[in-house]
């Protein structure tokens, strides 16, 4: 990488750089044995975790899925009543 500012320049080593794909979650369905399931989409060959949350604020992990290069689905027992809340993030390698 090269920076410059009216001072000068710096030029960095070589680095790789990486872009990811945001993580999605599509497809929200209750299966018919009362399931709840989503699948995620993100970049391939990245973990993520799936967590949930019933207030926005505090998150728990329910599970870690690796995405190659089709939606991978996620099933959780639903909850009645309750909202249900659910994120992905990427794991850092």
């Amino acid at each position: 990488m090269v920076v410059s500012n009216p001072i000068g320049m710096a030029t960095s080593q070589p680095a790789q750089l990486a872009v990811l794909l945001q993580p999605v979650l599509i497809n929200a369905t209750i299966l018919p044995n009362r399931k709840f399931q989503l699948q995620l989409q993100g970049s391939p060959n990245r973990t993520y975790i799936i967590e949930g949350s019933g207030n926005l604020l505090d998150w728990s992990p329910l599970a870690t899925l690796t995405y190659t290069n089709a939606p991978t689905p996620f099933a959780e027992q639903t909850i009645d009543n309750t909202n249900r809340f659910y994120r992905a993030r990427v794991t850092v390698p």
